[in-house]
């Protein structure tokens, strides 16, 4: 069996809806770089494997630990709050070992972005900045999950929605607005709204 560190890399995206009170309901999208064990992809969650502590291989740009979240909620259907870096090893508190590891590939991540926008403009369209980010990690692949409908746990058989290999993600450019949407939409849908 291959390592970690020689199989292809996909960006997973992992739509789901979180919490609702009497005021806003909201859901998210979050990504992290994974591999399937024996280097296909996936049909579903279970046959993906996340990179662990030090299992990648030198690179400017590291996959391990590698996170990216965005919100949507009932009001609007533009995802905000979008966010990316690298979770910390013990998961809570981001310590000087994590600086240590993840501070170079970090400014090197922030610095490849910045170029693309100053390239192509901004954009606050997710499949663009999805497609952009596939673009600088340099992965193989993305994989798009369903939409889970309560909570960010994707159990093993969570079934993929679509797949594509790199630099082919027009489809799932595509897509991720259409997920996008569905998540406003369900947002206003748990409130009792109509959406616009």
């Amino acid at each position: 069996m291959s390592t970690p560190a020689r199989l292809p890399r996909l960006l997973v995206l992992r739509p789901y809806l979180g919490q609702a009170t009497r005021d806003g309901a909201y859901a998210h999208v979050d990504a992290l770089v994974m591999y399937t064990r024996d280097g296909t992809m996936p049909c579903r969650y279970g046959e993906l494997r996340p990179l662990m502590w030090h299992e990648d291989g030198a690179r400017p740009i590291l996959h391990e630990n590698f996170r990216f979240t965005c919100q949507v909620d009932d009001r609007q259907a533009t995802p905000y709050a979008l966010r990316y870096g690298y979770m910390p090893e013990n998961g809570e508190v981001f310590t000087t070992s994590d600086l240590a590891r993840f501070g170079k590939p970090l400014a090197a991540l922030q610095r490849a972005m910045a170029r693309l926008v100053e390239q192509e403009g901004r954009t606050e369209d997710l499949g663009q900045i999805f497609a952009r980010l596939a673009r600088v990690l340099r992965v193989d692949g993305t994989v798009l999950l369903d939409v889970r409908e309560h909570g960010s746990f994707f159990e093993e058989n969570h079934r993929v929605r679509l797949t594509a290999d790199a630099p082919n993600l027009g489809e799932m450019i595509r897509d991720l607005g259409v997920v996008a949407r569905e998540l406003y939409l369900r947002c206003a849908e748990r409130l009792g709204r109509r959406a616009a």
